[in-house]
């Protein structure tokens, strides 16, 4: 097929990814053009991957552009109605290509990454069901936050990963340490993470990046001394897999309804248990058989959870994620919703 793919425009698609979204737009091209499609990528500037690149965009989406970030989606959008695609693959947080596409045009498919967002509900929920559109959810919890909004059911495929990237580190660490992984924001619950290792008496490792500044000098930077608490950088996905096979326990500590949480994922997959808040889809995954989930937000909740996670076996984390989150499952599972979104699609071939 040839495959338009409209990316967010905060930031680059390209390691070490801004956040979990940039990874997801990444592996997707990636596995897309893997097993033989024609993809294309509009996304912004700097952008690196195997698909054929279209920048749209070289601003600074966080300094308040939406107009023109409104003008690059209307630049991409006005593109990918000359091209002949069979499917355009809606991959942004922006309203536009909601009220750009319709029934005359190939498939839309969205995959909701967020809670529902008043830019995005304002414009699907007062429009009619297409059927030539798929909606999709990276987890049961968001399906349900949506569904309300959209006139068609939302279909349920877990985020992917690239599970070559993701070595499982099956024996155990010779000392007990933890590891947090994310963008360090007040939401991701990093000073909880912190508060509790100290409380555990578990040395922690940071990684992530800087995203507020502000917060990781009031509230992360003076607990960091380099033995208890340890800030690694802003890393690659080697660099992060290394890291949490050196690691007892993973600490996830979602403050917000996180749709899903690709590093409860990445942890698993390395043989690293999860020791987690009970926000969003961190239990969905964890399923308290793969880590355990603390009984309330505090710190001292969640120390005691990472005791609890550390007498988890690695092995079962590490077969568990390779079986049920892989980026060719996640590939798999937005093709095969084709079929049911419009008899325009009917004869189209899936690799």
């Amino acid at each position: 097929m040839k495959i338009a793919v409209i990316a967010h425009l905060h930031y680059a698609i390209k390691q070490p990814y801004a956040g979990g979204l940039e990874a997801h737009t990444d592996l997707l091209v990636r596995r897309l053009a893997a097993i033989g499609h024609d993809v294309t990528l509009y996304a912004k500037a700097g952008t690196k991957t195997t698909a054929r690149i279209i920048p749209i965009f070289d601003g600074d989406a966080m300094g308040g552009q939406n107009k023109q970030i409104r003008s690059a989606y209307i630049e991409a959008c006005d593109h990918i109605e000359l091209q002949n695609y069979d499917l355009v693959f809606n991959n942004s947080l922006n309203s536009y290509p909601f009220e750009w596409h319709t029934l005359d045009m190939p498939p839309m498919l969205t995959v909701f990454h967020t809670p529902p967002l008043h830019e995005l509900t304002n414009v699907i929920e007062v429009q009619p069901t297409q059927s030539n559109r798929i909606f999709i959810a990276v987890s049961e919890f968001t399906a349900n936050q949506w569904q309300k909004y959209c006139a068609s059911d939302i279909n349920i495929v877990s985020n992917g990963i690239d599970m070559s990237n993701w070595r499982p580190y099956k024996a155990a660490p010779k000392t007990t340490s933890a590891i947090w992984v994310g963008r360090i924001t007040p939401e991701k619950g990093l000073h909880v993470a912190i508060q509790a290792a100290l409380l555990a008496d578990v040395p922690l490792t940071i990684c992530g990046n800087m995203y507020d500044r502000a917060y990781f000098a009031d509230k992360i930077e003076p607990s960091i001394d380099g033995r208890s608490i340890t800030y690694a950088g802003h890393l690659d996905q080697a660099a992060v897999n290394e890291l949490y096979g050196k690691s007892s326990v993973a600490l996830v500590t979602p403050l917000w309804d996180e749709p899903f949480g690709f590093v409860t994922v990445e942890a698993l997959a390395s043989g690293t248990p999860v020791a987690g808040l009970d926000n969003g889809a961190t239990a969905s995954i964890v399923r308290d058989r793969y880590g355990t989930i603390a009984t309330s937000d505090s710190p001292e909740d969640l120390a005691a959870a990472i005791k609890r996670a550390l007498k988890v076996d690695r092995n079962t984390c590490a077969l568990y994620a390779h079986k049920n989150y892989s980026v060719e499952a996640m590939v798999s599972g937005y093709l095969g919703l084709m079929p049911d979104a419009s008899s325009k699609i009917e004869s189209l071939q899936l690799v």
